[in-house]
């Protein structure tokens, strides 16, 4: 059995107080061995819900019995089930049931009793759970459990053991692998975040200094107000794109190499990796990416390298990393200027007049131009062929009539001629004016 360490070295169970410290902070009212909506305390009442109307199912009726648990792991369920609904979660009763009475069972079939009492839900993983409490179900009544059992145990069992994470671990909140807003009042947010309740996971960054850098630097910009609780969440999923790019290729240190021109390569390697990535799943499966997305991957790997390189000496004091301190000037500008992926925008064919607009005017017989009045020769405001009109004339396209304070010195503004040709019908083509227009 392997079992989890706290930043000491320590078992998780011996963290500040281990379960008796856990207790410590359970209100007398959830301290029953028996827990159930009529026995809890009126102000977490709301929290543990029963369904069914008990008759047709009398299981979601029956109290929680913890007496089936040893003493360490009972006070750790029950202080989970408080902080759950102390964070204002729900604890449905059949499922903590029968989770409660697999945990049991599984721990009185492997353990002696004066082992079992030492017993902490941190000894093992969820997966190692289920396969001790399906041998032990096979064992006692010769089937295996069903499936969305095993899904509700499962589901329970990692509730539990998130909360209780949260609570043996002495670390700063920045240096755990998983940042959970929600369970921990110390991560930075904004007061209406709306993906407050999602969770940022480190453990899937291969490179040791890569998740430990951007955790430190998921902290700093938190703490400084420079990016919100959801701009991070997109970064950190955007980087591992570049941790995989850079795990393809070998090992590489912070600085990714030494001579400036292998760092360049390198960039040059992660762009044309960018532009042939597909979509992995979804009615787009197998189509290229989308140039927004290829342009996020790029940024959040030149934004990152570019505060690294600005914060490169307190970067290496606090992670104790030195390879940091080995970034130049051209990690402070990984990607050039043109090298970002952009969008462009399609082809749109009706902002381009065609000849046979341009031909028939206000002819009646064409038809009516596009945003033109029908009752007179006046282009409405905003339609192509005003705008033609407007660029055939010099200055604004029409006369103004200066005022106020700026009249005196707009007489020695010198005018000019221009011939407007409007766009008319075929038998007035060549009818034009002169307008005097005074320049702006």
């Amino acid at each position: 059995m392997t079992r989890h360490l706290n930043s000491a070295g320590q078992p998780a169970a011996a963290g500040p107080g281990g379960p008796d410290g856990l207790w410590a902070q359970v209100p007398g009212g959830l301290r029953s061995p028996r827990l159930s909506p009529d026995t809890v305390p009126e102000e977490y009442r709301s929290a543990f819900r029963h369904y069914g109307d008990g008759t047709r199912n009398s299981r979601g009726r029956t109290p929680v019995d913890l007496t089936v648990l040893p003493d360490g792991l009972r006070k750790e369920i029950t202080w989970c089930m408080f902080r759950i609904a102390d964070l204002g979660g729900v604890i449905g009763m059949s499922g903590a049931g029968a989770v409660v009475r697999m945990l049991g069972a599984a721990v009185a079939g492997e353990n002696g009793p004066a082992v079992s009492s030492q017993v902490s839900l941190l000894d093992a993983g969820v997966q190692e759970w289920c396969q001790r409490i399906r041998a032990v179900f096979y064992r006692d009544s010769g089937r295996f459990p069903s499936p969305s059992t095993m899904r509700c145990v499962a589901y329970e069992i990692q509730r539990y053991s998130r909360v209780l994470e949260a609570a043996y671990d002495t670390r700063d909140w920045w240096q755990r692998e998983v940042w959970r807003p929600a369970e921990d009042p110390r991560i930075p947010q904004r007061d209406h975040e709306p993906r407050g309740r999602e969770s940022i996971g480190f453990t899937r960054f291969s490179a040791p200094w890569l998740r430990t850098g951007l955790q430190w630097f998921g902290k700093s910009v938190l703490e400084t107000g420079q990016m919100a609780w959801s701009t991070l969440l997109q970064r950190v999923g955007a980087m591992t794109e570049f941790d995989a790019f850079l795990a393809g290729r070998g090992s590489f240190p912070p600085h990714l190499a030494g001579d400036p021109a292998a760092v360049r390569a390198l960039m040059r390697d992660y762009l044309a990796h960018v532009s042939t990535r597909r979509v992995g799943r979804g009615t787009r499966a197998g189509e290229p990416i989308s140039a927004s997305q290829r342009k996020i991957l790029v940024i959040c790997v030149e934004q990152f390298y570019a505060f690294m390189h600005d914060h490169a000496e307190e970067a290496a004091a606090v992670l104790g990393e030195p390879g940091w301190l080995r970034l130049g000037p051209q990690h402070a500008m990984l990607v050039r200027r043109g090298e970002r992926p952009r969008r462009r925008s399609p082809d749109e064919p009706h902002r381009i007049i065609d000849d046979t607009t341009m031909s028939r005017g206000r002819d009646r017989p064409c038809g009516r131009p596009p945003a033109q009045i029908p009752a007179c020769g006046i282009t409405a405001l905003g339609s192509y062929l005003g705008c033609v009109a407007a660029k055939r004339a010099s200055g604004n396209g029409c006369t103004m009539r200066v005022g106020g304070s700026h009249r005196v010195t707009m007489r020695f503004i010198l005018t000019q001629v221009s011939r407007v040709f409007w766009l008319r019908r075929r038998s007035a083509w060549c009818q034009c004016r002169v307008t005097w227009v005074r320049k702006a």
